[in-house]
């Protein structure tokens, strides 16, 4: 049966979220990014940097209930006047997390089925992340033994504001978040680019565990 978005209800910002997760940081050919970003034709040829993020993150709570994510950042892209940073692919496992993300922050959202499982001696989380039987990506990670208190707080605003362009509006908004962080060992890992970006066709820079952390979406500047 086809379920439109009009059928879930509102859950206006701001949100609180608890999780963990994975962030990856990786120096890409400029051809990936400048044409496999999965950007808006109107912001595509105003996007720079060399550098792509990867993140994986898995709510244990939100204002609509438990869910993953996995998204995608190519770099900055320029929306009028202003450049910042922008999502431009992001797969979530909930039909109430596509919705109220789209309404809240222009954030393009799609759904697709994750499978998590973390092994209990190894500590090792292994995700794989399906779309209508064809897989998306599937990776593998651990945390290191240190792991370090980190904050939002400490970060110039302009670093953390993020831009969306959705159905011909431009939001605009600041995550905050605060938790741990250590040094993540990756397994494996592997992306379908028909689907998302292949971040380990560039260089990788740098890999962050994020085994607790809470975040907090407010509302955009624009509403």
């Amino acid at each position: 049966m086809h379920t439109s978005e009009s059928e879930f209800p509102a859950v206006p910002a701001p949100w609180t979220l608890q999780g963990r997760g994975l962030i990856v940081l990786a120096r890409m050919p400029a051809a990936l990014l400048d044409q496999h970003n999965f950007l808006p034709d109107t912001l595509k040829g105003s996007r720079r940097g060399q550098l792509g993020a990867m993140m994986f993150v898995d709510y244990a709570s939100s204002p609509v209930g438990p869910y993953q994510e996995l998204l995608f950042v190519p770099g900055t892209v320029l929306f009028g006047q202003r450049r910042c940073r922008t999502i431009s692919r992001i797969f979530v496992s909930t039909m109430e997390s596509v919705v109220n993300g789209r309404r809240n922050w222009g954030i393009p959202k799609d759904l697709c089925q994750f499978k998590v499982q973390e092994n209990p001696d190894s500590g090792v989380i292994s995700v794989d992340i399906s779309l209508d039987n064809q897989r998306i990506g599937e990776f593998a990670y651990s945390s290191g033994k240190l792991s370090l208190p980190v904050t939002s707080a400490l970060c110039p605003k302009s670093l953390l504001t993020l831009g969306q362009r959705w159905e011909q509006q431009d939001y605009f908004y600041t995550p905050a978040a605060r938790g741990s962080v250590s040094r993540a060992q990756i397994q494996h890992m592997h992306f379908n680019q028909e689907f998302f970006p292949d971040i380990t066709r560039g260089s990788m820079q740098l890999a962050l565990a994020v085994p607790k952390f809470e975040m907090v979406f407010s509302e955009c500047e624009n509403k």
